[in-house]
């Protein structure tokens, strides 16, 4: 009977047999022969060895011996006899196959020797930005996933670490990856959340030990802050108890944030003009040269700035009155829209009650210059609101604005000079998760300055030329009558006698130079 005899058949692919035969070298096959008499049982023995660096001790080992009859000669013992019998094998279900298999005896600490994975874990980021908390988008391209497995248990055998990574991350690498006895495998790139699959040591995970993993995920496609992702990690393993996977899952939450830098700054032109009561007779209507205000906004963050607005604040009145100051033709933006509090175009000037004294008054106590601003939410000025919407990094918005002074200002002689602040506040959407820089950067000032040109109003100037007179005259007759009453009038005439008002006449001498 010819056999072959065959040990560790069921093992792992492209993996050694964890026993050997001696006899044939380092073969895990061996071949032989035996004679089977009837009735008699006949055993052969072959030593196998284990070779050293065998690490699988879970998985059974499988033995197995396939037979076959050999070439049998038998003669016959005379010419009358039939010729003999060949032996033949008895027909069975396995092919003329005997099977066996045996096990590892394990020192084990635990019920079932079972394992006891334990998983936990962070998010960290790359210097420079390994001191933020949260991911920037738009400006942090890569983030670490760090991953701490201790196995708390015996050998965990066949340790997989399951990775599912979220849309807009993706699997780079393993940091260290020579040192560490790991090997990762993306299993479905199209489908999200892709799954990454991570065999974990060689062959086991030793009792009490602990691995630590560093994942190098590529961050850049993420642009926008919407929903946190979440990373889910989960370690199996081939030999554990089904009531020690409570802790064999982790969830790992990317918190993300916007970083923006909104930069506004603006100019008006004409950046002065001149202003005052025009000449008597002559008619009154807005000023004809338009005021034109220029406003840029410019995302300079790494960010993008979502739902940007922008507000614009001029003061349109003088307190206590509230009469328009300034008319709005136009308003002109490169992106989004604008609004305001639309009112009538009106270029006529209020009837106001002609008061002379207090014309004069004016004239001669009106301050230097006066400053006009806004308040917060100040109903005396125009405010106009222009929405932009979100602006990548470095995009920017322009906004014009076209507008005409009032008769109110035109005529206006409360002040030698008027200084207008105009404020320009970009701001983005209010959330959590948008992080302000340099906000002193979201506002500009434009200030628009006024000339008054000195003047007076024509009933001013006659009042002021008549009392000038009489109180011209009254001096005159008053310095008048002092004199007459000082006699300055009455003095006689005393004629001056004509040899006194001779004058002597120079006389002129010759003489020598001697003298």
């Amino acid at each position: 009977l010819l056999y072959n005899l065959s040990v560790d058949v069921n093992r792992k692919a492209d993996t050694q047999a964890r026993f050997y035969f001696s006899a044939n070298g380092t073969s895990d096959t061996i071949s032989g022969n035996v004679k089977i008499y009837s009735k008699n049982i006949v055993c052969k023995d072959h030593p196998a060895f284990m070779r050293k660096d065998v690490r699988d001790i879970l998985a059974p080992v499988h033995v197995e011996a396939s037979y076959h009859l050999g070439h049998h000669i038998l003669q016959k013992r005379n010419a009358k006899e039939f010729s003999p019998l060949q032996p033949v094998l008895q027909q069975r279900k396995e092919k003329d196959v005997i099977k066996s298999k045996f096990v590892f005896a394990r020192l084990c600490s635990q019920e079932n020797c079972s394992a006891d994975l334990r998983v936990s874990g962070k998010v960290a980021f790359p210097k420079p930005h390994d001191k933020k908390m949260y991911l920037t988008v738009g400006s942090m391209k890569t983030l670490l996933l760090n991953v701490s497995l201790l196995n708390a248990g015996d050998d965990a055998y066949e340790t997989v670490l399951h990775i599912q990574i979220p849309k807009g991350l993706y699997f780079i690498r393993v940091l260290e990856l020579e040192e560490k006895q790991i090997h990762c495998k993306v299993l479905d790139e199209e489908i999200y959340p892709a799954k990454l699959e991570c065999s974990v040591g060689y062959l086991y995970v030793d009792q009490n030990s602990k691995l630590d993993f560093s994942f190098l995920l590529d961050a850049s496609s993420l642009t926008r802050a919407e929903d946190d992702p979440n990373i889910i990690i989960n370690a199996t393993c081939k030999n554990e108890n089904g009531n020690m996977l409570l802790d064999n899952m982790l969830t790992l939450t990317v918190p993300l944030k916007y970083e923006i830098e909104l930069n506004a700054h603006g100019f008006v032109s004409p950046a002065s003009f001149v202003y005052g009561s025009n000449e008597e007779g002559s008619p009154v209507t807005c000023m004809k040269e338009n005021i034109n205000f220029t406003f840029h906004v410019i995302s300079a963050g790494p960010s993008m700035a979502p739902n940007t607005n922008l507000e614009i604040t001029i003061p349109n009145a003088f307190p206590p009155n509230d009469f328009k100051l300034f008319n709005t033709l136009d308003i002109k933006t490169t992106v989004g829209q604008c609004s305001y509090n639309k009112y009538p175009r009106n270029c006529s000037a209020a009837e106001k009650n002609e008061n002379i004294l207090k014309d004069v008054v004016t004239f001669f106590s009106k301050p230097a210059k006066r400053q006009m601003y806004c308040m917060k939410n100040d109903s005396l000025c125009l405010q106009i609101h222009c929405k932009l919407g979100n602006m990548e990094s470095g995009k920017e918005a322009t906004v014009q604005l076209h507008l005409e002074a009032t008769p109110s200002l035109v005529e206006m002689d409360d002040a030698s000079s008027l200084k207008f602040e105009v404020r320009a506040t970009a701001s983005p959407e209010k959330n959590s998760k948008v992080i302000e820089l340099h906000k002193d950067k979201q506002v500009a000032y434009v200030y628009l300055e006024g000339v008054h040109h000195q003047k007076p109003k024509y009933h001013v100037t006659v009042l002021i030329i008549g009392t000038g007179l009489i109180v011209g005259v009254i001096l005159f007759l008053l310095l008048s009558f002092i004199l007459w009453k000082m006699g300055f009038f009455k003095r006689p005439y005393k004629p001056v006698p004509q040899e006194k008002s001779r004058r002597v006449s120079w006389s002129f001498t010759t003489g020598n130079k001697d003298d």
